[in-house]
């Protein structure tokens, strides 16, 4: 996903999405794309451990969506 793409207020309702409902609720209504993968992991994935890490701080997030709201996050550190 292109975060840089996003305006500021969609950034700052992107961190207000506290629930996975409120999360694919934005990435819906922003028509943001998904990879395969990440619509592999919506739909049950492979049951594999895997595991997201943040580009900025190296934090580590089990699902995709919580990486990518974390990330958003920095931007406004920049």
């Amino acid at each position: 996903m292109k975060v840089k793409k996003l305006s500021e207020e969609q950034i700052a309702e992107a961190a207000n999405c506290k629930t996975i409902e409120e999360k694919l609720d934005f990435l819906s209504k922003n028509m943001v794309p998904l990879s395969p993968e990440m619509l592999d992991q919506i739909s049950g994935g492979s049951g594999e451990d895997d595991y997201y890490i943040c580009v900025h701080c190296k934090a580590k997030f089990e699902h995709w969506y919580d990486m990518m709201f974390h990330a958003m996050r920095h931007l406004g550190d920049y």
